[in-house]
């Protein structure tokens, strides 16, 4: 077998493995008959205009309508992605994750389903396979154990109820598995290119604006391989390596200045 008929067979491999996960996920997302107080949370975040917090009431039937008030998205505020972002102002969470559901919800104005709020993860979930295909391949050097790897992430008890959670942190591995994925391609490398830079960048910003929990990944990264590159006297990859993480930190702050109340202004 030749190496391009070899690489074709690799990628109907995970092809395919991806068309499983896909059914498996819709079989999995066709299960769920309700949505936890914090999935509430999620559709109000995206899709309320009035940022104001929902009290449920005890021991008193609301119908259909009064959950659409304020889970859907008004017909006049369709892609309208200042509600999401002014809306986690006053929560604890980064915007990033609200705005996807916004837009799947923009589509179908004045309506919430289960389907809307698990199509966004669902994309995240199949993302997340095959960067766990590529980061396996590059950290071990074999395709078959890559190809296993991500077989076994897709059928994963974890992954598939992460997926079909309506909250961010299906979007939180992808970013994280995306973050690893650059230091293992590039950062290793002796002659780290410029788009190295640029994708590490990338990551720390959608990483940060994500969820905070990204920060402690960041964190230990960042303290590992400004030692590593200190130690190999590698002082101008170092400058390079701290100036992409500084800007990113410059960038991040400037996108959403709320983080620094969020994180040490003692809010909730």
């Amino acid at each position: 077998m030749n190496k391009f008929q070899h690489r074709k067979k690799i990628k109907i491999i995970l092809l395919a493995i991806c068309i499983m996960q896909l059914a498996l996920s819709l079989f999995w997302a066709s299960q769920k008959n309700y949505l936890f107080f914090d999935e509430v949370f999620s559709f109000q975040a995206a899709n309320t205009a009035r940022a104001e917090r929902v009290e449920f009431f005890e021991n008193e039937w609301m119908d259909e309508s009064w959950y659409i008030s304020f889970m859907g998205v008004d017909e006049e505020d369709t892609f309208e992605y200042s509600i999401p972002f002014n809306n986690q102002i006053t929560d604890v969470h980064p915007p990033l994750y609200y705005m996807f559901l916004h837009t799947v919800c923009s589509l179908i104005p004045n309506e919430v389903s289960f389907v809307l709020g698990i199509s966004v993860n669902i994309l995240f979930f199949l993302s997340s396979t095959i960067v766990v295909y590529f980061l396996t391949k590059d950290v071990f050097g074999r395709e078959k154990l890559a190809l296993l790897v991500a077989f076994l992430y897709a059928i994963s008890y974890g992954g598939l109820n992460t997926m079909v959670y309506t909250r961010m942190y299906m979007l939180l591995t992808l970013m994280m598995l995306l973050h690893a994925f650059v230091y293992m391609k590039f950062m290793e490398l002796e002659d780290i290119p410029v788009k190295a830079y640029v994708f590490l960048a990338v990551t720390l910003i959608g990483g940060v604006l994500t969820q905070y929990y990204f920060l402690f990944i960041a964190f230990f990264y960042g303290v590992w391989y400004t030692i590593k590159f200190f130690i190999e006297k590698r002082y101008k990859v170092l400058w390079e390596y701290l100036t992409a993480i500084s800007v990113s930190a410059v960038a991040s702050l400037a996108i959403w200045p709320a983080m620094l109340s969020h994180l040490f202004g003692g809010n909730r």
